[in-house]
């Protein structure tokens, strides 16, 4: 290969005469770029191996990458693409490595390039067909790059983080067998799972209903569908339903009537974990106000309106009026106290010290 060569006279030839093959490329219409991309990927192939560091070596990837968004976007040849994803993963990588770092070293600097929500859907099908469980990289960075990937992407990452579940037939030993009752389904699901260690439960589970010889994946779903319809039944005191989503739960401030009611909030965040880590779907929706406790965050009015609604409506009405017209009606008779109702007994807490004689005016609305 001339560019290789000592001599700077060979060099030069061969660096404008891969230039000018790589910027016709690009002018091609796309039927012919795709006749195109093979050589184009040999071009990669040795710049790489050759001078990775130099200008031409970037032209050729960044020419790599113009025809294969153009072949992808044709979609009829997309099926190529697939036995050549491995040889370009190079490309990706490097290409990877150089977002992060403008990320990171020029997160405020607006001359920069655009944003990379406009090619999300483009890096998030990247991340479905690349990034898989047991690779070196770290896959948390998605959760400080969200909003330049897509929903699916996203999840595809998150699970990766999972430990990985065997459920080849001949491991079966190793899993964790719980032979269930259905008429005792709740508390004998409770005692195996909170009695088990993390390692017995990273290696399976066999489930068995009592009286019935059907097992595997099937009676495995079914069991995790049956005991979430049990955990999250309303009648049990531990989570409560959003008023405008009956899927979607948060818990039960009620729920200490039980003295388990702490064990068992435990062992239900065990049976979200293994239901994820078995990719089962069970149909249920936490609540975002309950999403922001659990990520210690500081929970604001526009969080609660899928959470309370009346509580919003009340807080919002409170907010828009005029101070003036909100005092000559005394203040709606507000003090800074909150009532509740628990199981029939109505709970009254300050919200500020001594609140019960603080009157709520058009001056601190915000405050309360």
């Amino acid at each position: 290969m001339l560019f290789a060569s000592p001599l700077e006279t060979n060099k030069s030839c061969a660096k404008s005469s891969i230039k000018l093959f790589f910027d016709s490329c690009i002018d091609l219409p796309d039927h012919q770029q795709r006749c195109f991309l093979p050589v184009v990927l040999e071009f990669f192939r040795l710049l790489r191996k050759v001078c990775p560091r130099n200008k031409l070596y970037v032209s050729c990837r960044n020419t790599l990458g113009s025809v294969l968004e153009s072949v992808y976007s044709s979609g009829d040849s997309r099926s190529c693409l697939l036995s050549i994803g491995d040889e370009i993963f190079p490309c990706v990588r490097e290409l990877a490595k150089l977002m992060v770092k403008h990320f990171v070293d020029d997160d405020d600097d607006d001359s920069g390039p655009p944003s990379l929500s406009s090619r999300k859907a483009s890096l998030g099908a990247l991340v479905l067909k690349f990034s898989k469980r047991g690779d070196d990289d770290d896959h948390q960075w998605i959760f400080e790059y969200k909003e330049a990937t897509t929903f699916e992407s996203r999840r595809h990452l998150a699970m990766l983080l999972f430990p990985d579940v065997e459920e080849e037939e001949e491991d079966y030993e190793e899993m964790h067998e719980m032979l269930i009752d259905r008429s005792n389904l709740l508390a004998e699901s409770f005692e195996y799972i909170t009695e088990a260690s993390s390692e017995e439960l990273h290696g399976g589970l066999f489930i068995e209903f009592k009286n019935e010889e059907d097992t595997g994946p099937g009676v495995l779903r079914e069991w995790f569908y049956l005991l979430c319809q049990e955990i999250f039944n309303p009648q049990n005191t531990l989570f409560t339903r959003s008023a405008d989503d009956f899927r979607r739960f948060s818990p039960n401030p009620a729920s200490e009537v039980d003295p388990l009611h702490l064990d068992y909030f435990e062992f239900t965040g065990r049976v979200i974990a293994l239901a994820l880590m078995h990719k089962v779907q069970v149909g249920v929706l936490f609540d975002r106000v309950f999403f922001l406790q659990l990520t210690g965050k500081k929970i604001g009015l526009e969080d609660i309106k899928n959470t309370d609604r009346i509580m919003y409506d009340s807080c919002k009405q409170i907010l828009e009026m005029d101070p003036e017209c909100f005092d000559s009606d005394a203040g709606l008779g507000l003090t800074f106290v909150s009532e509740t109702e628990v199981l029939g007994k109505r709970e009254t807490k300050e919200l500020l010290k001594d609140g019960k004689s603080i009157a709520v005016t058009g001056n601190n609305t915000s405050i309360y």
